[in-house]
């Protein structure tokens, strides 16, 4: 029988991380969603670096033509 190779690198991956979590599957979601929420934040932290700064196109205070 043929076997992908990256099926088996992907299973063998799968099943260091299980049996550090002794295959418990409350312990692995809270790990899995551990991960996604790093992620989350490393994904908006890199967003935030890429806008530009607003401090110069924002009106000084001491400069309102409403007073």
């Amino acid at each position: 029988m043929w076997t992908d190779p990256i099926v088996e690198e992907t299973r063998k991956i799968r099943d260091e991380i299980a049996s550090g979590f002794d295959y418990d599957p409350i312990k692995l979601g809270e790990y899995f969603k551990s991960m996604k929420m790093a992620d989350l934040v490393a994904r908006i932290k890199a967003a935030a670096e890429q806008i530009p700064s607003t401090s110069a196109n924002t009106p000084s205070l001491s400069h309102n033509p409403y007073r």
